[in-house]
């Protein structure tokens, strides 16, 4: 009985840990709801902190060589807020070489992500909500 319980909570535990890590590029999909992992901070326009609720709203794979995601803040409270392009490069940050991605907020409080073929399957902004 006490193994019973022991491994029905390590499953409980495991699978709390994992519904909370952050996913890759390859695992959003189009009117999926997320979560932001991390701060996003426009300098001296607006930001957005780790938490935040997303809708991806878009995705196009082949833009030359730039994959290309729309997704929408839901409580967005300035939806004219518009800023140049920053890049953000996604926790964890890998050592080995630099997978920053272009960020750009859009009226109608939608965030622009350009990111390269090469790092569709790396950790993204974003994790479940």
């Amino acid at each position: 009985m006490k193994s019973f319980l022991l491994m029905s909570l390590f499953f409980i535990l495991f699978q709390n840990i994992s519904a909370a890590s952050t996913l890759q590029w390859s695992d959003l999909e189009i009117k999926g709801h997320y979560v932001l992992d991390q701060k996003v901070s426009f300098p001296g326009v607006a930001e957005f902190e780790k938490g935040d609720k997303v809708d991806v709203l878009n995705f196009i794979p082949g833009l030359g060589n730039i994959m290309y995601y729309q997704v929408h803040l839901v409580n967005c409270k300035k939806p004219k807020l518009e800023s140049d392009m920053i890049l953000i490069n996604p926790t964890p940050q890998d050592s080995s070489r630099d997978r920053s991605v272009g960020v750009q907020l859009e009226a109608g409080c939608n965030i622009a992500i350009f990111l390269e073929p090469i790092d569709f399957y790396s950790p993204s902004l974003f994790s479940d909500i």
